[in-house]
Parts: structure tokens; C-alpha cells; sequence
């Protein structure tokens, strides 16, 4: 077996590069690129906003989200916290700005909000939640939710909550056409409170 010699035993090198790891994997660096599954940049957003709640946390709200109040919309997705589904319904105002008034795993959202006379959409909208069927690529055995915060003419940049861990909020663009989309539930024309 042949030793990669870095100076002497090496040990000098490994403590360097240990020191400069470890504060990352505790502290982050306060907003990074990564790649998933399908290739696309997921930019993992620092954590420690000025809007705290139980489910989500301390986050910062997006700034294409900025009708969002302080301490975000009522959630009710609490248990257990940090998921994907909290993240959506602290973003999402509902009618009246009562926020998510449904139950379900994410993959039922889009019927659960249906069945509650929310519409629903093929169509992408700033600030719909996007929900992705169940063992999609994005999907998982949960399905997946998120919220849209732009749209152009093949996709849509999304802020989402337990794509790159749990609590941890991202953004990327996915593909409206092969990523698992099942539909959008539009922001509601009755929002404001």
C-alpha cells in the first residue's frame, strides 16, 4: 500500500484541512450551492431569520414572499417540525390570511386543498405551493411541497424546508415538465387578512 506523503507523516496537512472542516459541518457558511438528484443547483438559505415560529423556526422570508408577515402565517403543521409541509404552510396565507386549513401528507395537498374549495392549477403562480406526487424524484414516499418564488417559460424557482435536511431551507429551479408535479394551489384572491 503506497502512503501519500504530505510533509513528514502528513498529520500537519490532515489537522489543517480538520480544522478548516469541522466549523462548516457545525456552522454552515452561511448559504451554499449543491447539486441534487437531477442535476439542478439547490442554494441552501442561512438559517437564523428575523421570523421564528415553532414549526419552521428562526428563518428568513423570501423576499419574493414579502406580503409574509413576521412570525409568518398560522401553521398547524407542527409536529413533527422542520418538514417540507412547514415550511409551505408558514409561507402560504389561505383565505383571509388564516394560512393552511387542511390536513394530509404533502402528496395530498393538492386534493385536500381542492376539497376545500381552494382552486387548483396546472399553472405556476408567485407564491402557489407546488406539490410533487409521492416517489417522484422530488417526491419521496411523502410527496413533497414547496413554494413558488418565480416563474419562467420550462420552470420554477422554489424556497422549500427538508429537501437538503430538516430544517433547512433551499432554493432551486425545477423542471415543469418530468420532475413530478402534480399541480400548484394558487395564492387565494381573498389572501390579505
Amino acid at each position: 500500500m503506497k502512503r501519500l506523503a504530505l510533509g513528514g507523516c502528513g498529520c500537519a496537512g490532515a489537522m489543517a484541512l480538520l480544522m478548516l472542516t469541522i466549523p462548516l459541518l457545525f456552522f454552515g457558511s452561511g448559504g451554499s450551492d449543491t447539486a441534487n438528484a437531477s442535476g439542478s443547483a439547490v442554494r441552501v438559505v442561512a438559517a437564523g431569520g428575523g421570523s421564528c415560529n415553532a414549526a419552521v423556526h428562526c428563518q428568513s422570508i423570501p423576499q419574493e414572499l414579502a406580503y409574509v408577515p413576521l412570525g409568518f402565517y398560522p401553521d398547524g403543521f407542527t409536529h413533527p417540525a422542520g418538514e417540507c409541509t412547514s415550511w409551505a404552510a408558514a409561507l402560504w396565507p389561505g383565505h383571509r390570511g388564516r394560512g393552511v386549513t387542511w390536513s394530509g401528507d404533502a402528496w395530498e395537498w393538492y386534493a385536500n386543498a381542492a376539497g376545500q374549495g381552494y382552486p387548483v392549477s396546472a399553472l405556476p403562480s408567485v407564491g402557489a405551493v407546488v406539490v410533487f406526487a409521492r416517489s417522484s424524484n422530488d417526491g419521496g414516499e411523502w410527496g413533497h411541497v414547496a413554494v413558488v418564488l418565480a416563474v419562467a417559460a420550462m420552470t420554477v424557482q422554489i424556497s422549500e424546508m427538508n429537501y437538503s435536511g430538516r430544517f433547512v431551507v433551499d432554493e432551486r429551479d425545477v423542471g415543469l415538465a418530468g420532475s413530478g408535479i402534480t399541480g400548484f394551489i394558487p395564492v387565494p384572491a381573498d389572501a390579505a387578512p
